[in-house]
């Protein structure tokens, strides 16, 4: 099984409109360690590594925050769909997954409206 595909079944994409009551802290955790662990072990070289890893850095920062940052969750995104396309739709799963999903609809429907406007479903 590909490293994308490992991850696609941690965290699936979400189907339909409901949304999850609340982020589970610990499998963000994990799901954000695999990114980081597909990233490491992809054969990158170590700028190229680095540079990604920070993207998924602020990725973190952006999505725990109390109230998630959509525009850095958007600018990676964009980041690696430019920079590292072979990443791009495992970070365009792992934004529209249930995680993530979530923990923009814990912080109102009307950021919850510009996310799904601003990163799709």
């Amino acid at each position: 099984m590909s490293g994308d595909a490992r991850f696609r079944a941690l965290c699936p994409a979400r189907t339909g409109t409901a949304r999850l009551s609340g982020p589970s802290a610990p499998d963000l955790t994990s799901a954000l360690a695999r990114l980081r662990e597909l990233i490491e072990t992809a054969g990158l070289d170590e700028t190229a590594t680095r540079a990604a890893l920070v993207r998924v850095d602020e990725l973190e920062e952006a999505v725990t925050a109390d109230h998630p940052d959509l525009a850095t969750m958007e600018e990676v995104q964009g980041w690696f769909g430019r920079r590292m396309p072979a990443f791009a739709g495992t970070v365009h799963r792992f934004l529209l997954g249930p995680l993530v999903t979530s923990a923009v609809a814990a912080a109102g429907d009307e950021l919850a409206q510009e996310f799904t406007r601003r990163l799709g479903t």
